[in-house]
């Protein structure tokens, strides 16, 4: 198996190339902020359409290098539990992971582990900085979805499987807080550029949210106990 950990704060238009190159032996963990530019939701789809096992993971502390700890904990994590001829990946540009290699090797005899710049495994460019994300955020914004609007009609059901699961991984990670739809709405208009719900085949937000499974409601706010 490859595991990748997409630093999607650090590196958010260049860390997807490639992806054509995943298959299903491959887990996907892409780790964003609220701050985040919005994601083509067309990769995602390319994802589910493949086989390929991902998860959207928001980390909602708001202090520095908040990802990269996250990251570098649940890198620790997995490496305990898989076999030693698994693979670990984190995507990013941040060189603050090159160094996550010797702590695996010395404490948990793990050596498959690199640090690269995108799915096709290469290792970042020498030349880049590790730092200045708020940089690289107003440089790499993501190209809208432009596809969306031309699926036939099979793919847009999968698409908009697709949107209720990512209400789900949200709602998910704030266990048994209460979302009212706005809260709801304002989070997927973030992630989406021109966010529309018909475009997703949703008349309302009520419609979305009834497609997500083991959503719970309570005084019209939406949870996940």
């Amino acid at each position: 198996m490859k595991y990748f950990f997409v630093d999607y704060e650090n590196n958010q238009k260049e860390c997807f190339s490639g992806f054509k190159n995943l298959d299903k032996y491959s887990v996907v963990y892409i780790y964003f902020t609220e701050q985040s530019s919005q994601m083509d939701v067309l990769v995602l789809y390319s994802f589910k359409n493949k086989g390929i096992n991902y998860k959207l993971k928001l980390v909602a502390d708001n202090e520095k290098e908040a990802v990269d700890n996250r990251i570098k904990f649940d890198v620790f994590s997995l490496a305990k539990s898989i076999n030693k001829d698994d693979c670990i990946y984190v995507v990013s540009s941040d060189k603050g992971f090159i160094s996550v290699k010797n702590i695996l090797e010395e404490k948990f005899d793990f050596s498959n582990y690199n640090c690269v710049s995108d799915f096709s495994c290469k290792a970042p460019d020498k030349k880049s900085k590790a730092s200045d994300k708020g940089a690289s955020q107003n440089k790499n914004k993501m190209k809208p979805a432009k596809a969306t609007s031309t699926q036939n009609i099979s793919d847009r059901k999968k698409v908009t499987n697709i949107l209720a699961n990512e209400v789900y991984d949200y709602l998910n990670s704030n266990k048994h807080k209460k979302f009212n739809t706005a809260q709801i709405h304002t989070y997927l208009q973030k992630k989406h550029s021109n966010f529309s719900l018909k475009k997703y085949g949703f008349s309302s937000m009520k419609k979305l949210l009834e497609s997500v499974d083991g959503i719970q409601t309570e005084n019209k706010n939406y949870y996940i106990a």
